[in-house]
């Protein structure tokens, strides 16, 4: 009785069995803990649990048949297990794993050993061919097929087709593409089993028409068959389809770009989804990096059973799905992406609203707050953190005891009406208590590793952290004002607020920037005569606005040793904080756009404009997933004649990472917190938008307009967004740097743990700071680490990844090393496995089943070998990264590590 031994994640209940309401009572029922049968989750469950033994023993679960477990050993030996519910077949050539695996099965459930395989599930053999329309009572056909490995038949099948065909040839090439399939599934399997044919495989077929179908792909689209409104379609994966090309035997052309922007018709770009659901999107960002950052913590200190790191990883996995990280879901759906994902992540989530309990202590009688920080790129950081606190009179200790400088920064109105609107939507609750700080102050954290900041009450009052100057001026004054620290300083206008000077003193780069704002209205097609309207998917400008001030202007200037900022209300609905932090050489801007007015009945798209004068011509350059640049030039398409009809949305793109524009002088950079949409519209300006907030449904399947709302409890609202953009402008060449080793930062923020306690207990009893690999080391500045994960049984997945193009940059564009041994100095490498970039085989055998396609154009110009890091010396135990190249190993280390956190 398998079924009983699955256990149920889900809550299930029953009703009580006969005979049990007496002494129970009336109304009662049973919550089950194990499956049982008649129970829809019983078959799921039983096979998890198999599979998670089975696994566990060392057996690997094939791709082509997931219910095939093998085994390989280093001998070259196999071992194989097929599971049919509760009936098993072991086979294989290493006759003590096969007994060891009859223990291991043993041990977790009853099992018999029947012996010799004489009779496996009523299977009987059978041989047959097509009958076309042989039955006498629907005219269907009988089609049959049977594969051989070498002279041995492995299977067969004889069954009715599902349609009627019109004709003997019809029949026989239904029959010749099940066999096909077949086959190609047959092929996978045995490569999983190490087996690889070394000569193309054989289809025979009697039907000369069939044949000349099956050679003819033009004739593949008369074959097709229709029957009462339905189309007769075969299973296909991405790799049948892909032999199924390569068997053609054809050359192919070759495309390095993508097929941005898409659209269906004529006014339907698909490129409104890029910025949809803005705040899910920044969401999914942070989470992403904070469970990087846990599963590397894992690692060193060991894996816990009772607090990990699954749920999180659950949720992150459900959010991959095309229509939650896009924004194209249903409103409730996307409620449920961020419930799950707020399941996994507790320490101050609403941080990015000044709301963080753990720093909003009172330090009095002797406590301290602790805050510890975790930094997961393999470089050292040094960045300015912010806290909210309640006091004024605080001071910092780094992990060194030594007293930092820092500074405080009043909390204005806008951000204490934020924070407490949406801490109210978040916990139900406003806030007891409102920060009047915010906090800043430098730190240093090493690679893979953690400092400790002490935060204290200082001994007298007002010698605590530096209170920043406070100076607000209106647009009818006619001088300028000047800020920012070392190298990178800007000169603002008093006309509007605007931005006029962007000047780094050590690059030499003076550069005019304007910043402004402006929104495109959402087209209503509902009465067109080919309706169109925008949505969630699509973006469909009906004019554009420039969002001008509706009162007079004002700016407030914050002045302070650790950062300075510029405040500026844009419009009642937009609000703008400019800062420059000490020893950084890019600007930050975050902004608070929302809610968006809806009451002149029509949606609108909120986009920034930043304008420079680089004289890009039409050419701007998006990021691929945050990986390679693309070149983009407005209005073209290098593949086909491309015919403009939206030049707004035909000419966005997605940006993950950022955007870029050159002349031959400079490079004008923007980089961003989240995936949203750009373009650069106008030469010399940078566009992206930050917010959508539309009142139609464009067609393409949410069934709803995208028009997010918060309610507490029944006032409902327009979401508001809070996020940031940085920008840099550099020297022609020199700007790829900046975007790469801060757009690593961006993507893996510092992690915070906070901690209040009392005297110097906590001190005196912790290490105040730690880094996991060897103190002389840190990785080269062309590397990340993309992962880095506790398996079982004592293995670790690492992913290496170069993070520079060919060309990109004249030192980092090159060959790079990184040393094991000193990436892992408190572990002693027994065994690195080099295998695909999903960890799902080995590399040595995926180059194997490498296919070597045919490619359209001169040779010379394709014939070029792709280069590559050579395979990992098992002595000096150094990996080599070539530029865009990511590796991924799996490592094994000697048991008893020498240290631990």
């Amino acid at each position: 009785m398998p079924f009983l031994n699955g256990d149920l994640e889900e809550e299930v209940f029953m009703s009580l069995p006969p005979g049990f309401e007496d002494k129970f009572g009336q109304g009662k029922v049973c919550r089950l803990k194990k499956s049982m049968y008649g129970l829809k989750q019983s078959p799921r469950a039983w096979f998890e649990c198999f599979e998670r033994i089975v696994k566990d023993y060392g057996y690997c679960q094939s791709q082509a048949d997931h219910t095939m477990f093998y085994k390989h050993t280093e001998k070259g030996k196999l071992s194989i297990l097929i599971v049919y519910v509760d009936d098993i077949i072991m086979t294989g050539d290493d006759i003590e794993e096969l007994a060891g695996l009859k223990k291991r099965l043993a041990d977790n459930f009853e099992i018999k050993d029947l012996g010799a395989l004489k009779y496996f599930l009523g299977m009987e053999f059978a041989r047959s061919k097509e009958d076309w329309a042989g039955s006498t009572t629907d005219r269907r056909s009988t089609s049959g097929y049977c594969t051989f490995v070498g002279e041995n038949l492995v299977t067969w099948r004889s069954k009715k087709q599902c349609v009627v065909a019109r004709s003997g040839t019809e029949a026989e090439f239904r029959s010749l593409a099940h066999g096909i399939c077949e086959v190609i599934w047959i092929k996978r399997l045995l490569e999983d089993l190490k087996i690889y044919p070394s000569l193309p495989l054989r289809v025979y077929c009697d039907n000369k028409a069939a044949i000349s179908i099956a050679h003819n792909p033009v004739l593949h689209d008369r074959t097709k068959h229709i029957e009462d409104g339905r189309v007769n379609a075969l299973y296909s994966t991405p790799s049948i389809y892909t032999d199924a090309k390569y068997a053609t035997n054809q050359s192919w052309p070759i495309k390095t770009d993508d097929f941005f922007p898409y659209a269906d018709r004529e006014n339907a770009y698909w490129t409104g989804y890029f910025t949809s659901r803005p705040a899910l999107k920044r969401y999914i960002r942070v989470l992403s990096g904070y469970y990087m950052a846990a599963r590397q913590l894992e690692f060193f200190k060991g894996r816990s059973k009772s607090t990990n790191t699954d749920s999180l990883g659950d949720a992150l996995a459900i959010v991959q799905h095309h229509d939650a990280v896009t924004g194209t879901e249903k409103q409730h759906v996307a409620n449920d992406y961020a419930k799950r994902l707020s399941i996994g992540y507790k320490e101050c989530p609403l941080l990015n609203v000044s709301y963080c309990p753990a720093s909003e202590v009172q330090l009095s009688q002797g406590k301290i707050l602790i805050v510890v920080i975790y930094n997961s790129l393999g470089w050292k950081r040094e960045e300015v953190i912010q806290i909210p606190v309640i006091s004024e009179d605080v001071i910092v200790h780094n992990s060194e005891g030594k007293e930092i400088e820092s500074q405080l920064l009043p909390l204005v109105d806008t951000y204490v009406s934020l924070r407490n609107y949406y801490v109210k939507a978040y916990s139900g609750q406003t806030p007891v208590q409102t920060p009047k700080y915010w906090l800043a102050f430098l730190v240093s954290v090493p690679p893979l590793g953690f400092s400790s900041y002490v935060i204290s009450n200082a001994k007298r009052p007002g010698s605590g952290s530096t209170k920043s100057s406070v100076h607000t001026f209106q647009i009818i004054e006619s001088s300028t004002v000047e800020v920012g620290h070392g190298n990178l300083k800007l000169t603002f206008s008093r006309d509007h607020g605007k931005l006029t000077n962007y000047i780094n003193s050590q690059s030499s780069v003076e550069e005019t920037v304007k910043q402004s704002y402006v929104f495109y209205t959402g087209y209503n097609g509902t009465n067109d005569k080919a309706p169109q309207n925008a949505g969630a998917y699509i973006f469909r400008p009906n004019g554009t606005f420039l969002i001008k001030p509706e009162e007079e202007v004002s700016s407030t200037i914050m002045r302070g040793p650790i950062t300075d900022e510029v405040h500026q209300r844009i419009n009642p609905w937009i609000y703008q904080v400019t800062r420059l932090h000490k020893g950084k050489e890019h600007v930050e801007v975050e902004y608070i756009v929302g809610p968006i007015p809806i009451n002149d009945g029509t949606g609108k798209d909120v986009v920034t404009q930043v304008m420079t004068n680089v004289d890009s011509n039409k050419t701007f350059y998006t990021d691929s997933n945050g990986r390679d640049f693309i070149k983009r030039i407005r209005d073209y398409r290098a593949d086909w004649d491309l015919k403009v009809n939206q030049p707004v949305a035909g000419n966005y793109y997605p940006l993950n990472l950022g955007i870029y524009i050159q002349d031959d002088k400079k490079e004008f950079s923007v980089l961003v917190d989240r995936p949203v949409g750009g373009s650069s519209i106008v030469d010399g300006q940078i566009e992206l938008m930050l917010h959508r907030r539309l009142l139609l449904d464009d067609s393409r399947g949410v069934a709803e307009a995208l028009n997010e709302t918060v309610c507490i409890p029944n006032d409902c609202k327009g979401l508001i967004i809070q996020g940031k953009l940085y920008y840099r402008i550099d020297p022609r060449g020199e700007g790829a740097k900046w975007r790469r080793s801060f757009g690593q930062e961006i993507y893996s923020p510092l992690l915070f743990a906070f901690s209040e306690q009392e005297g110097d207990n906590w001190i005196n009893s912790h290490r105040p700071t730690f880094s996991w690999i060897d103190s002389s080391y840190s990785l080269p500045e062309n590397v990340a680490i993309i992962t880095l994960q506790e398996l079982d049984g004592g293995k670790v997945l690492l992913r290496l990844a170069h993070l520079y193009e060919i060309g990109e940059d004249k030192d980092l564009s090159v060959l790079t090393n990184v040393e094991l041994k000193k990436l892992f100095p408190r572990k002693k490498i027994s065994k690195v496995t080099e295998t695909s970039l999903t960890a799902n085989q080995e590399r040595i055998e995926m180059e194997k089943k490498r296919l070597v396609w045919k490619v359209e154009g001169p040779s010379s110009q394709n014939d070029a070998e792709v280069k590559r890091g050579r395979p990992v010396d098992p002595a000096a135990l150094i990996v080599e990264l070539v530029p865009m190249e990511i590796r991924t190993f799996i490592i094994q280390f000697v048991s008893n590590p020498l240290s631990s956190i």
